[in-house]
């Protein structure tokens, strides 16, 4: 095998491996605005620890699409807080596996129960071979 592809088969390894997320969480979710019933759908966040990011997608009856993405306010063993500015507030309970929105000026809120998925630590044997001398 050459060089080459011995190298381009490492950098596809390396890149799939970068690809995954450490935490994934499926949520249904209700929504309400002024106590009443709105609707219902799917969400699933994706969030990397290191960086510290998360992508958001909504399913709503066609499949998950892409809503929002950025970095958490706060991320803790017990609580990954997404926004809390004073006005909207959106966090996911790790210790219920239940999701939170609300939103103080529009009185809507929404919560739903969800299901948390962890990516495994990768080997040791993945890390990049130091640079020959």
């Amino acid at each position: 095998m050459s060089k080459t592809l011995i190298a381009l088969i490492f950098t596809s390894t390396l890149t799939t491996f970068a690809q995954a997320s450490d935490i994934t969480i499926v949520c249904d979710v209700q929504q309400t605005a002024d106590g009443q019933p709105q609707s219902s759908f799917k969400r699933r966040d994706e969030i990397d620890l290191e960086p510290r990011y998360f992508r958001t997608s909504i399913d709503t009856g066609k499949g998950f699409r892409r809503s929002e993405e950025g970095f958490p306010a706060d991320l803790s063993a017990s609580r990954i807080v997404f926004v809390d500015d004073g006005t909207v507030t959106q966090y996911y309970d790790r210790d219920k596996r239940e999701y939170v929105y609300q939103n103080v000026a529009t009185n809507v809120e929404a919560s739903g129960k969800c299901v948390e998925h962890t990516t495994p630590l990768q080997p040791d044997a993945v890390k990049p071979l130091p640079a020959r001398e």
